[in-house]
């Protein structure tokens, strides 16, 4: 119930990340190296297929579509970086990866929210990392422990922050 909840809270990009998934290949990040095909096609699919969840991620802690885009787009490009260990790690430890560095690069958006729709509202009086715990958990299917573990906080406070945050979604919702 919660997970189809937040989809309506965190609606799909409707395409937002289109055109920079196009636009950056991965020879702009670095054009030393060529990648074969294995890569592009684990950079396609696993990579860019959570992108969303990123993006939802993002837009959680940030509030603001704009920032939360430029926050993809360099998770994406640090990622490619890394593409010879992805490709060898198992689908849980890439989507780690993508909300670690994720996590990392918002602790530096600076800027207020904008998004003044009434769900958005209604989101404010959360903190910012309960906000990003509730993704992780109810969207992406990350556990308590290893969310916990991702936002550097005990267990305890994944667990009571996810109850608090529940409690409030059924009475909006309600």
């Amino acid at each position: 119930m919660f997970g189809s909840l937040l989809l309506l809270i965190y609606p799909s990009n409707n395409g937002f990340l289109n055109p920079f998934i196009r636009k950056v290949g991965m020879s702009q990040v670095n054009p030393e190296r060529s990648y074969n095909e294995s890569f592009v096609l684990f950079f396609e699919g696993e990579i860019v297929g959570e992108a969303d969840v990123i993006y939802r991620l993002a837009h959680a802690y940030t509030l603001n579509k704009e920032a939360a885009f430029q926050v993809v787009q360099q998770t994406l490009q640090g990622l490619i970086k890394d593409l010879p260990e992805l490709v060898v790690s198992d689908s849980i430890g890439v989507r780690k990866r993508m909300f670690r560095d994720c996590l990392q690069q918002l602790q530096g958006v600076t800027g207020s929210d904008t998004d003044s729709s009434n769900i958005a509202t209604f989101m404010k009086q959360f903190s910012a990392e309960e906000r990003a715990a509730l993704v992780m958990v109810e969207l992406s299917g990350i556990t308590v422990d290893e969310c916990a573990s991702l936002l550097e906080k005990e267990v305890s406070w994944v667990r009571k922050s996810m109850a608090k945050v529940r409690q409030q979604l059924v009475r909006f919702a309600g």
